[in-house]
């Protein structure tokens, strides 16, 4: 276990160093999102608390993907799995999709309806590395395992599948 352990902390760090690599890099930079070609369909986080209410109300879990601005994985992530994903409408009777950019600075309300930045609702849930992934019940607790950072589209498709499944059976048994 500790092994794994130390092999994924040295995942992330290579993760995170890559990804500011990738930000320079204009096929991924997301400065413009006119110049790049990607415009994010995924709805930004701005009151969890609402978010929390329709959740519940549908018995679906709630998938936040923290990014920010400057990360090429996290342009990767939402282009080529979140998107197509979200479009499809395969998976609105599955899964609830939002984003918090911990970057800025707009205010959110959290799950208990407190105002706070986008930031330190992400502390809030140790996320240091962009992007993870989080799928959360309707009180803001997690019901799958993280998803840090992205390797290879067609593994990470798997795994949030897998993590999406587990966590709707989590609230519909």
């Amino acid at each position: 276990m500790v092994r794994y352990r130390f092999i994924l902390f040295i995942s992330v760090v290579v993760f995170s160093g890559m990804s500011l690599a990738l930000a320079s890099d204009s096929k991924y930079a997301e400065s413009d999102s006119s110049e790049t070609g990607h415009q994010s369909v995924i709805p930004t986080i701005s009151d969890l608390f609402v978010e929390a209410v329709a959740a519940k109300k549908s018995r679906l879990p709630l998938l936040i993907m923290f990014g920010a601005d400057d990360c090429g994985y996290c342009e990767k992530l939402e282009a080529e799995i979140l998107k197509p994903m979200y479009i499809s409408g395969e998976y609105q009777e599955k899964v609830i999709m939002r984003r918090v950019m911990i970057d800025n600075f707009d205010a959110m309300r959290d799950f208990k309806g407190t105002t706070l930045e986008a930031f330190e609702f992400a502390s809030k849930y140790k996320v240091t590395v962009t992007p993870t992934v989080m799928l959360l019940d309707s009180d803001g607790k997690m019901l799958a395992p993280k998803l840090i950072g992205i390797n290879t589209v067609d593994f990470y498709g798997a795994y949030l599948d897998e993590a999406i499944d587990l966590s709707y059976k989590k609230l519909n048994k």
